[in-house]
């Protein structure tokens, strides 16, 4: 199972903890993250037969994650 976010809620999220694409990059480094295609750290998804748009893919496992390490 995934959680989505749209870049403009995933950037407004973190805005006082670091750059959105920063964070999608450490997210992705532990295993969190489901990259897009090429280069992108966002997935292409419809919504309700809607266009397509690219949407942050987070792992539901990443709320049992221990990030005390």
């Amino acid at each position: 199972m995934f959680y989505l976010f749209y870049p403009s809620g995933w950037d407004e999220v973190l805005k006082d903890v670091t750059a959105g694409a920063d964070a999608a990059r450490m997210v992705h480094a532990a295993g969190y993250l489901e990259k897009g295609d090429g280069k992108h750290l966002t997935k292409k998804k419809r919504i309700k037969g809607g266009v397509a748009e690219r949407f942050y893919w987070v792992r539901s496992s990443i709320l049992e994650a221990d990030f005390d390490d």
